[in-house]
Parts: C-alpha cells; sequence; structure tokens
C-alpha cells in the first residue's frame, strides 16, 4: 500500500503545532513534545506517531536550510515535501513575534561581568551527533528561491559578543591549566585575536597540561547547540595544517545559559563545510 501524500490541511496544522513548540522552547518555557503530539494526530487523518515525529524532523530541515534555529529534539530530515516548505515559509512571513524572538535572542548581551566569573571547564558538553540528511522517499527538494535568515552570519559579525565569547573562553583555559597543575603554563595562554589581531586563523594560544600548544578557535551564539557558524577560509588552513592541534570551541546558549563543546582537529573532518560566497575576479 502507498504512503498517502500530506494534504494541505495537515501539512499546516503540524507546521503551526511545530512552531508553537518552537516559540516556548526559544523562550525557555516547558512544554509536552507528547501532548502537543496527541492533540496534534486529532487533526491528522490516520497518522501515526512515527509519521508526525519525521513530518516534525522535516520541518526541522526547512528551517535549518532557511538559517533559523529549530526543535533541537527533531533532528532536521530532508528531502522534504515541497508543499512543506511553501506553508512553513508562509506562516513564517506572518509570525513576526517567532522571528522578534530569534532576533531578540541572537543579540542579547550578558551582563558584562558574568563571562568571566561564570567561566569554568565543566561547562563543557559532548559534542553534539552528526545529523545526517537522509532521504524521505517519495518527496521533492524544494525551490532555491525560499527565504534565507542570516543570524550565523550576524553572530559573526557581532563584535561585542564575539568578544565577550573569546574572553569567556580564555578564561575557561586558564582555569583548566590550573586545575591541572600547570601554573607555570597560565601566564602563558595569549588571546591573540585580541593582542595581535584576527587573521591568525585562531583566537586563543592556549597549551594542554603536556605542555603541547593549542590553538582555540571560538565561535559563540545565543542560540541553540546545533545552530550553524561562519568558518573563514583562513580558519579552515590553519585547521589543516595544525589538525593535531587545532581547537574549536563552540559556545552556545551564551546570554542565558553558557555552555560549549571542543571540535578538535581538521574542521573539513569534524564539521560538513557549505559554501556560501565566492571571489569574483574578472
Amino acid at each position: 500500500m502507498s504512503v498517502r501524500d500530506w494534504d494541505e490541511a495537515e501539512v499546516r496544522a503540524t507546521v503551526e503545532d511545530y512552531l508553537d513548540m518552537l516559540a516556548l522552547e526559544l523562550r525557555g518555557q516547558p512544554y509536552s513534545k507528547a501532548d502537543h503530539r496527541r492533540r496534534l494526530l486529532q487533526l491528522l487523518r490516520g497518522r501515526t506517531d512515527s509519521a508526525v515525529e519525521r513530518k516534525h524532523m522535516n520541518i526541522s530541515a526547512v528551517l535549518s536550510d532557511a538559517g533559523l534555529p529549530f526543535i533541537e529534539g527533531y533532528k532536521p530530515l530532508g528531502n522534504y515535501q515541497a508543499l512543506l516548505t511553501e506553508v512553513v515559509h508562509e506562516r513564517l512571513s506572518v509570525s513576526r513575534p517567532l522571528l522578534g524572538e530569534v532576533e531578540r535572542i541572537s543579540n542579547e548581551t550578558p551582563p558584562q561581568q558574568q563571562p568571566w566569573r561564570e567561566a569554568d571547564p565543566a561547562l563543557e558538553v559532548p559534542r553534539p551527533d552528526p545529523v545526517v540528511r537522509e532521504k524521505a522517499p517519495g518527496y521533492v527538494v524544494p525551490s532555491p528561491r525560499a527565504a534565507r535568515y542570516n543570524y550565523a552570519e550576524r553572530d559573526a559579525a557581532n563584535r561585542k559578543l564575539g568578544e565577550l565569547g573569546e574572553r569567556f573562553i580564555f578564561e575557561v583555559e586558564k582555569k583548566r591549566l590550573l586545575l591541572a597543575g600547570r601554573d607555570d603554563l597560565v601566564k602563558e595562554v595569549r588571546w591573540i585575536s585580541k593582542d595581535v589581531g584576527d587573521g591568525a586563523g585562531y583566537d586563543i594560544h592556549s597549551f594542554d597540561p603536556s605542555g603541547a600548544e593549542l590553538f582555540v578557535e571560538v565561535k559563540t551564539t545565543n542560540l541553540h547547540r546545533r545552530f550553524p557558524f561562519i568558518v573563514t577560509r583562513n580558519e579552515v588552513r590553519v585547521s589543516e595544517q595544525s589538525r593535531e592541534r587545532y581547537r574549536l570551541y563552540r559556545l552556545f546558549q551564551f546570554a542565558r545559559d553558557p555552555h560549549f563543546f571542543v571540535l578538535p582537529g581538521a574542521l573539513s573532518e569534524s564539521c560538513s563545510l557549505e559554501p556560501r560566497s565566492y571571489t569574483a575576479n574578472l
């Protein structure tokens, strides 16, 4: 028996339910995915729990491809239904409160003393599992003309956010060495991007407890741990050349509840790199 396509009413109900949950998550308010799913199933025609979960994962993929945050518990699942992306983008175009909440969170600045007072190596968490963009059978890739939002680019351009995040990790690195009994190395840790400039391909020159050099790059966001970030060609090059010593610290939910994970080695191996711009020469 062939799988029946989701009709417009089902898609709209599911998108509305997902965006309601996303708004609650962005505001830090608790909610129950199971309760939402039970209410949603009453509006659908014989769908199963697993079918609804896959559709929610499809919506995460639409949002991720548009450069927007998504519900972290629903990993992106593509190749999604063309109708789905149309409904999501239509809903976003009139959902100013949701986009306004993303904007507000993205631009939050921690209290001036918070970053270095609360910097603690214990705030490190495991890196998230990589997302595999599985193919959902019978679906088509949507038009590339769908709207894109530039919050990752805004994070990269937000100099105050970047500076506070770097100082946070600068303090984390010093405390990490203190805890390892390497007081002698603490004074040798240098904030390169502040003292020298941005061209080195990393932000902080640090050490591991054995005394080996570490080149630390810091990427900071107020959004969730899976939110994408911008890396430069120079950062990718340095990570390739110094893969044994290169570390990228991803600092997330910085203004509200800062935590970080570490990506060691070459960025081309730890991340899926997507080119976004080109230099055009005539």
